[in-house]
């Protein structure tokens, strides 16, 4: 794990997030972080991220606005860029 932090910067959690994803067959791994991304595609991991989990919640009807739960993480310092923010919203209709 040591390696693994060092050579990508990581943090504790990005890195046991991708250490498990491998354990478990490469399964999914949800991150955000750019290195913690970066780190685990060219690991050959599937990243979710949180605005693909908020998406699928819409979905699935678990949740009623996918803008809401962005403009949340958003206002606390949350990087999507504002492409990326309205593509999100138009594929789910709420742009």
């Amino acid at each position: 794990m040591a390696a693994l932090r060092s050579a990508f910067h990581l943090d504790l959690g990005e890195s046991e997030a991708v250490l498990v994803a491998e354990a478990l067959g490469n399964a999914p791994v949800p991150l955000d972080e750019r290195r913690g991304v970066r780190c685990a595609r060219s690991r050959g991991l599937v990243v979710i991220r949180t605005p693909l989990i908020y998406a699928d919640a819409k979905i699935l009807g678990l949740i009623g606005s996918v803008q809401e739960k962005l403009d949340e993480l958003r206002s606390h310092g949350f990087r999507l860029s504002t492409r990326h923010y309205e593509r999100i919203l138009e594929g789910l209709g709420e742009l």
